[in-house]
């Protein structure tokens, strides 16, 4: 915690000014996570300071290159079609942040990341086959359809979703698939 505040000050990520009478501030809360690797074993601890706060995607482009910049909290993602613009970019913000290179892409915000002479590839097979196992579905048997129509659902009729949390995972991965055949219609 103290190695993450402390870069927070050499960062001079805020100042201490009055608040005006018509603002109210924003929250926020120290988050203490550990960091996994894509094959589960731990990378790190990490504590952080939170605002709220949302991921950011800026776009710089130039004659010759395009740079995107993904922010989510204190993690950037930095990645652009020149490698010396992209360097030269990567360097400025070393200059006014302070920088931790973690190499070459390989897992970000549940997303797997590999990288091939024709660009980028991402999957979310490692998110879903944990999800499915935190929501024990992991056994469940595959149908062409999601559900029967003509089926009458119970409340006592059941067992009942150990994980609430699950289910806006699955929501979630669901409404953002580019696939057509997973984003059903919520009855």
């Amino acid at each position: 915690m103290l190695e993450e505040y402390n870069a927070l000050q050499r960062n001079r990520t805020w100042s201490l000014v009055e608040l005006p009478p018509d603002k109210k501030t924003i929250d926020s809360r120290w988050v203490f996570k550990v960091k996994k690797n894509p094959d589960g074993s731990i990378s790190k601890y990490k504590a952080r300071l939170v605002a709220k706060a949302e991921n950011s995607l800026f776009l710089i482009f130039s004659a010759t290159s395009t740079i995107y910049l993904l922010v989510h909290v204190d993690d950037i993602i930095v990645v652009g079609s020149q490698k010396l613009e992209l360097d030269n970019f990567i360097s400025v913000l070393n200059k006014l942040f302070s920088l931790k290179d973690l190499g070459e892409l390989n897992y970000f915000l549940g997303i797997e990341v590999w990288s091939t002479d024709k660009g980028l590839h991402l999957s979310q097979k490692k998110y879903i086959c944990d999800l499915l196992k935190r929501s024990k579905m992991d056994q469940a048997n595959p149908l062409p359809t999601p559900m029967v129509s003509s089926l009458k659902l119970i409340t006592t009729d059941g067992d009942p979703i150990p994980n609430i949390l699950s289910i806006g995972a699955l929501l979630e991965l669901f409404s953002t698939s580019p696939s057509p055949d997973l984003r059903l219609p919520i009855v």
